[in-house]
């Protein structure tokens, strides 16, 4: 009787066992893909059973069984096995029969040497072997490349042979392994009904049904679709290879390859790469803030794609009234640009570097700045006279070279010999009226913008208007008779000449009208001969100039003497370079005590009788007058600052100084006392007009405020007369000693305000930039910000986050890097932002299955436990763990559970991530 023997299917989840059972008879079947076990039925007791892997030499297991089945395990997967089964009986074993079994395939294993081959900054291609243990035939590959740092997908392609695509990276893949199995072997073997069902199905869902939004440099990375890549040549191939583009440089990717058979997907091979630099996208946000009228703080944004370490920022400038370029560079965002001229444009781009290169740079990029006004920093030009009268004088000139700013007006100063004059216009003309005849004046012009005028006038112009006919008449009209027919008229020059005197004319006419006569002279004094003897005369006087007679002085009586020879008087003539006086006295000698001081003096004696001197005189005599203390004090006395410590100051000599200057005296006093420095005439510098007298005083006080006064000292003293006083304040400069005391306080977990205190030397009038980074990225910089406060509010920071933050005091003048002060800030703890990324999951038996996650992106404070929940058909239970995984048990077989893990800080409870699994079946 022949035995039956039938081959079916008794496990299909384990691909790597075979059951054999006997039936009486035996017939050899072809072997069935999902046939993993046979069964042998035989009216025998005891039975033979053994097994060969095909294409290796001796058997791997020879045993025998009295049950009518036997199971051969731990086989390879989508392998040949020869296997045999004979009854065997007191008698002996019975004929062998031999059967050929395929074991079904399964998921591959990894691949094998997976190689960066060159890696540039937007590509990288790999190399890969086949998986040493395939389990079947590869029939796709998958390349999935996600930023470390953030998690993001860029890729996810399914190498086919085909054309290749990117599939949705939250679509399910569901292959269908049932009809290519079932088509692919021969027999009458049964196929289990198993087979028709997937082993597990899962799918994980983001808590916002999406995934994490990509930032532009991802989007710009991403493509949609990938056409065939050239380096595929083979999906059956030993050796493969891939180029994946559009990769974001300088950034951390994480690339998995996996392989696929029907059965489904197998474990990747990992690599991570950083892909190489490349130049930086342009700086796009560029902002800028006045500092003074020649310093502007300009700040920007860091590249929106810095595709690498920046290695520094390139400032180029172009100064767009003489296209005059130039450039700085720095490793900071902010810059503070020094030396600017006032009250001019400029044409500014920020280029950032790699180790690459530079970011490329257009027009779009430019930002336009105009520094502000501010005092002009020169004087107008080119100041001329235009037309010349008695009365007025026309003048024109430019408007100076540096004016920083809209010149608003313009200052001229006018001065004779007595009076100072000053008169405004908005033109660069004008008219100065009212004048006097001959007179010379002394013109400068300075210019004023809204912020003043700043101390610079132009070089003296020195004009004297026309001549004119003499406005008064001769005066101190005195005679003095020489003999009874003679006398001697003397007379001063008019107090307004209105020009150079040409002649007198002097009218004489008898009282009784009967003689006349006119007489013309260049003298002061005249002798008048031919006169009658003790006669009645009247006498007046006038004046000439170029353009004519003047005006006639009120007439004189005048008596001509008797005949007599008694001197009746003496008359004495001193007279210096600019006067004359004539003194009558009776003595023989004569003090004088009005006199001015160093002055030189020349006097002679004359003797009057009644009929006068009689032509003579005595010698003349010269003499000096001894020195004196000055009579008026240095004028016009200004500065200018030279430095933060030192000003150079101006003044004019006294008017009358009575005698040689020996030394001046500069007074300055400030809120910590009095000081005085002398100066002798080898030690101040006279300006070219000889008229200014200066000098240099150093180690003043940093931006203080001073008041100077001076005074002049002859040989005899200096009379004390004092300048005015005027203030001075000298300029600033960089601040010397750390910000003090750098505090915060927290307001929320996203809020902080700090404040400090000013360096000890402020040196000015400070201002602050501060800059908040985070510490573990501080490239990753704010924009600096400026204030002249002492406390600064910082909101929408990241929460449970460590902050540095700089501050460095600055003035106009700069910043004090050297006394930067730091501060180490960390915000406060808040509730998770995101919810944990659950990355694992794996039934490790049909009612049992592992979960693990990774803590939440933003966990905004240290995770102290998660919450999960398991809610089933039947079941809803809550779990607390610090742990980042757990093992349920005790699940019901091939059932849909939701799965829900929260983290927990101080603060309290985060969302929750939602998981969705089926357990294996039983």
């Amino acid at each position: 009787m022949g035995v039956r023997a039938s081959l079916v299917a008794v496990t299909p989840s384990l691909t790597s066992a075979v059951s054999l059972a006997a039936v009486g008879y035996f017939m050899a079947v072809a072997a069935a893909p999902v046939a993993a076990a046979v069964s042998l039925t035989a009216s025998v007791s005891l039975a033979a059973v053994g097994l060969t892997h095909r294409g290796s030499n001796g058997q791997i297991l020879d045993n025998s069984t009295k049950d009518l089945k036997f199971a051969f395990t731990n086989l390879t997967p989508f392998t040949m096995y020869d296997v045999y089964v004979a009854a065997e009986t007191s008698a002996g074993i019975g004929p062998k029969l031999n059967l050929s079994i395929f074991t079904p395939p399964d998921v591959p294993g990894a691949i094998f040497d997976l190689q960066l081959a060159e890696v540039e900054a937007t590509q990288i291609r790999i190399t890969w072997k086949k998986p040493r243990q395939p389990n079947g035939i590869i029939n796709q590959y998958r390349v999935k490349v996600l930023v470390s740092e953030t998690g993001v997908i860029l890729e996810n392609t399914l190498l086919t042979g085909k054309d290749e695509y990117i599939n949705d990276p939250t679509a399910p893949e569901i292959v269908n392994i049932v009809e290519p199995m079932a088509g692919l072997y021969e027999g009458s073997a049964e196929m289990s009904s198993d087979l028709h069902s997937l082993v597990s199905f899962m799918f994980n869902r983001h808590p916002h049904n999406n995934f994490p939004a990509r930032n532009r440099a991802e989007d710009q990375n991403s493509p949609v679709v990938t056409t065939r890549n050239q380096y595929i040549t083979d999906i059956a191939g030993e050796q493969l290879s891939y180029v994946i583009r559009s990769l974001v440089p300088f950034t951390e990717h994480m690339i998995s390859v996996s392989a696929f058979t029907i059965m489904g997907e197998g474990p990747p091979a990992v690599l991570n790469v950083r892909t190489r630099e490349q130049v930086p996208s342009s700086i796009q946000i560029i902002n800028y803030k006045n500092i003074s009228s020649s310093s502007i703080l300009l700040y920007w944004e860091p590249p929106e794609y810095p595709n690498g370490k920046i290695t520094h920022y390139t400032i180029y400038a172009m100064e767009l009234d003489t296209n005059r370029a130039f450039q700085m560079t720095t490793i900071d965002n902010s810059f503070l640009i020094t030396g600017l001229k006032k009250y001019t444009k400029y044409k500014m781009r920020v280029a950032a570097s790699t180790h690459v290169g530079e970011s490329s740079l257009s027009e779009e990029n430019d930002i336009f700045v105009r520094t502000p006004e501010d005092e002009p920093e020169s004087s107008p030009q080119d100041v001329e006279v235009i037309d010349v009268t008695a009365h007025e004088i026309g003048l024109k000139w430019s408007p100076p070279e540096k004016p920083n700013g809209i010149i608003v007006a313009y200052e001229v100063l006018y001065k004779n010999i007595d009076t100072l004059f000053i008169k405004n216009t908005s033109a660069t003309n004008i008219i100065l009226r009212d004048l006097k005849p001959y007179s010379l004046y002394n013109i400068s012009v300075r210019s004023y913008t809204r912020f003043g005028h700043g101390n610079h006038l132009s070089s003296l112009l020195s004009v004297r208007t026309s001549e004119t006919v003499p406005d008064s008449a001769p005066e101190n009209i005195t005679y003095k008779n020489i003999s009874s027919g003679e006398i001697e008229l003397s007379f001063l020059p008019p107090s307004s000449p209105n020009g150079i005197i040409q002649q007198y004319t002097i009218y004489l006419k008898r009282s009784n009208g009967n003689e006349e006569r006119t007489i013309n002279t260049t003298s002061l004094t005249q002798s008048i001969k031919g006169l009658k003897k003790y006669t009645q005369y009247m006498i007046d006087v006038s004046a000439s100039t170029l353009k004519g007679e003047g005006v006639r002085s009120a007439p004189i009586s005048v008596l001509t003497d008797e005949d007599d020879t008694t001197i009746h008087i003496f008359t004495i003539y001193l007279w210096d370079r600019s006067s004359l006086r004539t003194i009558n006295v009776t003595e023989t000698s004569l003090e004088f005590s009005d006199l001015d001081y160093n002055v030189e003096y020349s006097a002679y004696v004359t003797a009057n009788t009644r009929f006068g001197d009689g032509k003579t005189r005595s010698s003349v005599i010269n003499f000096r007058t001894p020195e004196g203390e000055p009579s008026d004090p240095p004028k016009d006395v200004h500065y200018v600052n030279l430095s933060s410590s030192s000003i150079i100051i101006f003044w004019m000599p006294p008017s009358k100084p009575n005698g040689i200057i020996q030394y001046y005296s500069v007074y300055y006093k400030n809120s910590s006392g009095t000081f005085m420095q002398n100066f002798t005439l080898h030690e101040v510098t006279n300006d070219f007009d000889n008229m200014t007298v200066s000098a240099i005083i150093d180690k003043l006080a940093i931006f203080s405020y001073y008041t100077f006064w001076l005074t002049a000292s002859t040989s005899i003293g200096n009379g004390n007369k004092s300048s005015d006083i005027i203030q001075v304040y000298t300029d600033q400069d960089i601040p010397e000693g750390l910000v003090g005391n750098p505090t915060y306080e927290s307001i929320s977990s996203a809020a902080v305000n700090i404040s400090w205190v000013p360096p000890s030397q402020p040196n000015g009038l400070v201002f602050y930039c501060v800059s908040l980074s985070l510490q573990q990225t501080p490239r990753h910089v704010k924009p600096p910000l400026v204030t002249y406060e002492r406390s600064m509010f910082f909101d929408n920071l990241e929460k449970y986050t460590d902050y540095i933050l700089k501050i460095t005091p600055s003035t106009e003048k700069g910043f004090s890097d050297t006394y930067t002060a730091q501060l180490h800030i960390k915000t406060e703890e808040d509730v998770p932002e995101t919810s944990p990324i659950i990355n694992t999951f794996k039934n490790l038996s049909s009612t049992s299955v592992l979960l693990s996650w990774d803590p939440p992106v933003k966990p905004n404070g240290a995770i102290i436990s998660y919450d999960l929940t398991l809610q089933g058909p039947n079941e809803n239970y809550s779990f607390i763990t610090s742990d980042n995984y757990i093992i349920l048990e005790e699940l019901s077989p091939f059932t849909l559970y939701s799965f829900f893990a929260a983290a927990r800080t101080r603060k309290g409870l985060g969302p929750s991530s939602i998981l969705f699994f089926y357990t294996d079946e039983s």
